[in-house]
């Protein structure tokens, strides 16, 4: 993560967010709601693609049921942007939302083990973010799982 650089382009986020949920084929049974009036960016599109997507494999792969709703935001921070992948699943107990950005860390891997999964995603996410500045950030999600926030520089 960060080794290669790629260019910066302004990137329109009510197109290019439609276009990243599209490519994880998520099951039909997760409902996906994405905010309007998304701000347009200068970015390099490959790490924001990999960070919303593993976010978003994340919600479902770690779903505790078949169906789920997920919520996709953005925020002007003023210096930053924050985008949050918010779902509706069993979460991330506090003590162990730092431990998950391990590499090969898996929360409860009991729990997951029919999902597979190496541990990496968070991980990778992160990595991407700050390397462009920004970090990811989880927190208690509002709609009663987790919320996971990229943080970005405008």
């Amino acid at each position: 993560a960060g080794r290669i650089v790629e260019e910066s382009s302004k990137i329109n986020l009510d197109e290019f967010i439609p276009e990243v949920v599209a490519m994880q084929s998520l099951p039909k049974d997760f409902q996906v709601d994405i905010q309007s009036d998304l701000p347009e960016i200068i970015s390099p599109s490959s790490p924001l693609e990999q960070i919303f997507g593993n976010l978003l494999t994340n919600a479902v792969k770690h779903h505790d049921k078949k169906s789920g709703h997920i919520d996709i935001t953005a925020k002007d921070e003023g210096a930053y942007l924050r985008f949050c992948v918010t779902d509706d699943g069993p979460g991330i107990p506090v003590a162990e939302r730092e431990a998950v950005f391990k590499p090969f860390y898996r929360l409860d891997a009991s729990r997951n083990s029919e999902t597979g999964g190496t541990g990496l995603g968070l991980s990778i996410a992160r990595d991407l973010a700050r390397g462009a500045g920004g970090d990811v950030k989880l927190e208690q999600s509002t709609l009663g799982g987790l919320r996971a926030c990229i943080i970005l520089p405008i």
